[in-house]
């Protein structure tokens, strides 16, 4: 199989293409019938399943490969702006007032090369790929919904969005745990009063002055009525009132936007505002109408998934290009899906200041440094290999080659940058070793007991950074306890008096003596699926060694062994 890099290499110019063509043809929100049919093509000739027309001109491509394996579904928006392009180059939009100011052509574009490259590895795809190629993401109430109403969602485990962003450089990505783009309200304020001559202001009701008071009342929201340490922006965008320089005008319209991360306080700062500008009105003399419409819920990222981006996308971007998102007070309809099955959204910089590229979303004269979709490509790729162990792509080196021919192989290695990770390659011939586990043992082994309970447990795991505690009876194995069981029991959260861990605890334990053989321990695994396997002796626990001890501990020879040597210690992550 191709190296990742270079199977990039060989779609990049395709991804390219599609996005100028894209951007040449901007299509508005619930209108994009020609995008989708171009994407609809594409997957058709790649040999994905199609559906379109999914909750309005939505298209859902699914991917099957070998079965048993996590359904992931990846998202892309596919609508533009009313805007008029101002940018001078040869792939500007030919359609008068309408653009892709946002990157939503690069988004369609990068996952449509993602599609094509997994589309030719399908037989190693340990499991199934759906994407979701979805309209109206510019324009409340979105199209997630409609998407999601119409089983777009069905069946799917986990699901990863990407968001080309200019303020962030290429090169970066980033990401975060819980909230990280804001709920986007909108209000429209009417203010209603009695017009008259600009001379005689004594003989009017002047809704011009009335909406100036309201502008500076509305931002006593932020500044005096909310807790300094939750974001909050309220802002009015937009004021509209009178028709020459000596009429008072009798209406004025005033529109805006709330951006908020917490439910409470967004509930809060709309009985707010809207008492304020009640109050205001009613000082003046005036009448008003207020039409306060919640717009998409924030965008909370699920706390595994943003782990799981934070691992992956230091071998993407390096350990200085992975990093922890600030919050965004943009909004997204993507929260929707975050609502349904956990997943998390990511940040991948597309700004390239000496390019000139440094124009904001939204403007006039947006663009994107298009070698940005090679990262966000890789790293969907990445995110979803992570999840389903394959596809796998090994590093293109002839020591590996070698390794290859041979089939005498544990270990492939993923290259990414200038970072490796090693993992073991189970259904492979494990007659690489006869090690045992004693000699390649973890010793030093956190444990809990019958009686701790489950908080306790949970801040050990925390303190520790592990989702894995053996359950001791004195020094006898009894159990296994998983965050996964902590999560999914719900008892996390729970405090003094919470349940103990015998009534979460695992009830299989799968261990293994210290005299095991390295290739015993692997096969055994690979059977029963998990990572890490306790090591008993005479019913105590000892030890316990994991995937990455097998990996990085065990001895190699030929041209393989040579292979390992030259990867830094601190770059060996067990998997």
């Amino acid at each position: 199989m191709k190296h990742i890099k270079e199977a990039l290499d060989a779609v990049f110019p395709e991804m390219v293409a599609w996005r100028r063509h894209l951007h040449r043809h901007p299509e508005l929100s619930f209108h994009e019938s020609a995008t989708a049919a171009f994407v609809a093509e594409k997957l058709k000739e790649w040999g994905l399943e199609v559906r379109t027309q999914v909750g309005g001109h939505g298209v859902v491509g699914r991917l099957t490969g070998k079965p048993g394996g996590p359904v992931v579904a990846l998202r892309a928006d596919m609508d533009a702006l009313p805007i008029q392009d101002e940018k001078s180059c040869e792939y500007a939009s030919t359609v008068p007032g309408v653009m892709h100011a946002c990157g939503h052509d690069a988004h369609t574009s990068t996952l449509l090369g993602v599609a094509k490259m997994l589309s030719e590895r399908r037989e190693e795809l340990n499991g199934t790929v759906v994407f979701l190629f979805q309209p109206a993401e510019e324009t409340t109430p979105g199209g997630a919904l409609g998407m999601i109403a119409d089983g777009a969602l069905e069946g799917v485990d986990v699901v990863y969005g990407i968001h080309l962003w200019t303020p962030f450089h290429t090169g970066t990505a980033y990401c975060k745990a819980g909230p990280i783009m804001a709920a986007a309200d909108e209000f429209i304020i009417e203010i209603k009063g009695r017009g008259g001559h600009g001379g005689s202001p004594h003989e009017t009701v002047d809704s011009v002055f009335i909406a100036s008071q309201l502008v500076v009342n509305l931002q006593s929201i932020v500044s005096r009525s909310t807790d300094p340490t939750e974001p909050c922006v309220v802002t009015v965008g937009s004021i509209h009132s009178g028709t020459n320089f000596n009429v008072i005008a009798e209406t004025a319209v005033l529109k805006g936007t709330v951006r908020t991360f917490n439910s409470e306080l967004r509930k809060q700062v709309k009985e707010k505002l809207e008492r304020i500008a009640e109050h205001t009105c009613l000082m003046y003399g005036a009448d008003i109408r207020i039409d306060y419409k919640l717009g998409y819920p924030p965008v909370v990222n699920h706390a595994e998934e943003a782990e799981r981006f934070a691992r992956v996308a230091a071998d993407v971007f390096g350990k200085e290009g992975a990093r922890v998102s600030p919050l965004i007070m943009a909004g997204e309809d993507y929260a929707y899906y975050l609502e349904k099955v956990p997943g998390c959204f990511m940040f991948v910089g597309a700004g390239n200041a000496g390019q000139g590229i440094v124009h904001p979303h939204h403007h006039p004269r947006f663009d994107i440094d298009e070698t940005a979709m090679r990262g966000a490509a890789e790293l969907f790729l990445r995110m979803t290999g992570d999840l389903h162990e394959l596809p796998k792509f090994p590093v293109n080196t002839n020591s590996a080659q070698a390794w290859g021919q041979t089939k005498r192989e544990i270990l492939i290695l993923q290259q990414a940058g200038e970072s490796a990770r090693l993992r073991i390659s189970f259904g492979r011939d494990f007659a690489v070793s006869t090690r045992t586990l004693r000699e390649i043992m973890t010793t030093d082994c956190q444990t809990v007991t019958l009686k701790d309970n489950v908080y306790e447990a949970a801040v050990k795991m925390k303190n520790e950074d592990t989702g894995f505690i053996p359950v001791v009876d004195g020094k006898k194995l009894i159990g296994v306890l998983t965050d996964r069981d902590l999560v999914i029991r719900g008892y996390a959260d729970k405090r003094e008096g919470s349940a103990s861990i015998k009534e979460v605890m695992t009830d299989r334990v799968v261990s293994v003596p210290p005299e095991t053989t390295v290739d015993e321990a692997a096969r055994l695994m690979a059977k029963e699926q998990i990572r890490r396997l306790p090591v008993v002796e005479n019913g105590d626990l000892v030890g316990i060694v994991s995937i990455g001890d097998l990996a990085v501990r065990d001895k190699f020879e030929d041209e393989a062994g040579e292979a390992l040597s030259q990867i830094s210690e601190k770059d060996k992550q067990p998997v």
